[in-house]
């Protein structure tokens, strides 16, 4: 099973042999979810993929978590079997996102947010402290009795580690009960448990974690080796991996890459017809046809529906990551409402590029690069699009990859009583949206490039912080750059040549 889980073949999959017919039947506890995420919750929860992960590709704003928590709500509300599942995301902050979105549906008792006992109180809110397990002061396991009736452990992939010290693995809790029972009856070896504890583990922002830290609460649900006859775990997994991956101090190729991206990267999914490489601008067709039956189900879904932003700030990221296969869904109404801002003179799309060409410099002390225009254009654009009166200054976002950048944006604008405008790294922001987002790339000296690249510092050369850096916003992006320099990278001379065409430019 762990073999099948980590290396993955066709052969582990499962034959299709009809074609799928309209919307899913499910009862869905989330009635706004679109035909891709139904049919990802209709696929998980009939299981009938075969022994492989289930992947869900979501480029930005298309619904991942809320795919993933509808298949939790399903595997645990409406499946016939004793469920109990473990769902892990990299960070704290992205399990408590998870914790929170499933709070409405469950009782103390049937929920559990697995905190580390290093976890503060103050870091949790009030909504998830009934949730929590608190002993001596400090967050905790619950009573074994207690853990085992809880029906979704929702916890980060290190902090796992916790169950598996506590030995409530699918592997101890057989054991456990294969040695009680021969305890109870030396002699008699025909017993066997009747089903593993843990049914099902998922795995959200499944493409910002390193593989070893990925295999952490895969060992809580890996079964023991000699139980062909029991019913094995199914592993779901939800990411981007065109979006910035794990974050390690090293530069070795393998530790960059997180499992969700090397395992869609295997022939099962890259190789289907369905894949999204494949599909590129039919993705809203039917492309199979009876004559290709029987055929390997796919194991993925790709989610291709954006929520989020106006369809000028998609338009290049669609093209350069994601083959043209996102639609936008946000409504008019909710996209174009910063459409009067004079900074667009007069333009139909919220979409700037600012050409700056004044010197980035280096701190004294050897602190980092800054730029000095670029921080008196940012502000320009800010004092602009406030004094409008469409805007508060906490929906507004401003992004730069260098941090003594970073430090210079947050004392200039708090000087000019615009401190409650977001600022920080692109790393920051990452999963995380807002309605106007300026990008200060900082960098205008193509002498230092190498070094950037050789660093991973930057914007160029650095495709997954470009795609992160250009699809945080909802209704205006302007990106603030030196022309000459971003024309050196593919993505971003893209991304010029779509602002050309289109009289983006200032």
């Amino acid at each position: 099973w762990t073999s099948k889980m980590l290396f993955p073949t066709p052969d582990d999959g499962a034959d299709q042999t009809k074609l799928n017919a309209g919307f899913p039947k499910l009862q869905l506890f989330d009635s706004m979810l679109n035909y891709e995420q139904a049919r990802a919750v209709d696929s998980v929860y009939k299981n009938n993929y075969g022994t492989v992960p289930f992947l869900i590709s979501g480029p930005p704003g298309t619904g991942k978590t809320k795919t993933l928590v509808e298949i939790a709500l399903q595997l645990c509300k409406n499946s016939k079997d004793d469920t109990h599942i473990l769902m892990v995301a990299p960070s704290d902050p992205a399990a408590d996102t998870l914790a929170l979105r499933l709070r409405p549906h469950f009782q103390p008792g049937e929920l559990l947010r697995l905190n580390a006992s290093s976890r503060t109180f103050g870091e949790v809110g009030q909504d998830l402290m009934l949730y929590t397990h608190v002993e001596h002061n400090h967050f905790g396991i619950p009573p074994f009795k207690a853990l085992l009736q809880t029906r979704i452990v929702v916890t980060t992939c290190f902090d796992a580690d916790m169950l598996i010290k506590a030995r409530v693995t699918n592997h101890d809790l057989y054991n456990i009960e294969a040695s009680m029972s021969e305890t109870f009856h030396p002699g008699d070896s025909s017993f066997q448990p009747k089903a593993l504890h843990w049914t099902a583990l998922l795995m959200d922002e499944a493409g910002q974690s390193v593989e070893p830290e990925a295999l952490i609460p895969l060992t809580v649900v890996m079964p023991p080796s000699d139980t062909p006859d029991l019913k094995h775990p199914q592993f779901i997994m939800a990411g981007d991996h065109k979006q910035l991956g794990p974050r390690t101090a090293s530069r070795v190729q393998e530790f960059e890459m997180s499992l969700f991206e090397r395992v869609l990267e295997l022939p099962c999914y890259k190789d289907h017809p369905l894949a999204r490489h494949r599909v590129g601008r039919k993705a809203t067709t039917n492309i199979l046809t009876k004559s290709m039956l029987p055929i390997k189900r796919p194991a993925f879904s790709n989610l291709i529906r954006n929520y989020r932003s106006h369809a000028a700030i998609l338009a290049v990221p669609n093209n350069q990551f994601y083959f043209d296969t996102l639609l936008k869904e946000a409504p008019d109404s909710d996209t174009n409402l910063l459409l009067p801002l004079p900074i667009w003179k007069g333009r139909k799309w919220p979409v700037l590029l600012s050409y700056n060409t004044g010197l980035d410099e280096l701190e004294t002390d050897g602190g980092g690069w800054y730029n000095v225009s670029e921080i008196e254009k940012a502000r320009k654009y800010t004092a602009t699009i406030l004094y409008s009166g469409l805007i508060d200054q906490k929906d507004i976002c401003i992004m730069s990859p260098y941090q003594a950048q970073v430090r210079r944006l947050r004392r200039d604008f708090r000087k000019r009583r615009f401190g409650s405008v977001n600022i920080g790294p692109m790393e920051a922001f990452q999963g995380l949206e807002s309605r106007f987002v300026i990008l200060c790339t900082t960098r205008s000296r193509d002498r230092f490039l190498d070094q950037d690249r050789a660093r991973g510092f930057g914007v160029i050369h650095e495709p997954k912080r470009f795609n992160v850096a250009t699809t945080r916003a909802k209704q205006g992006l302007i990106v603030v750059g030196n022309p000459e320099l971003l024309a050196q990278d593919p993505c971003w001379m893209a991304f010029m040549q779509f602002c050309m065409r289109n009289g983006l430019v200032d």
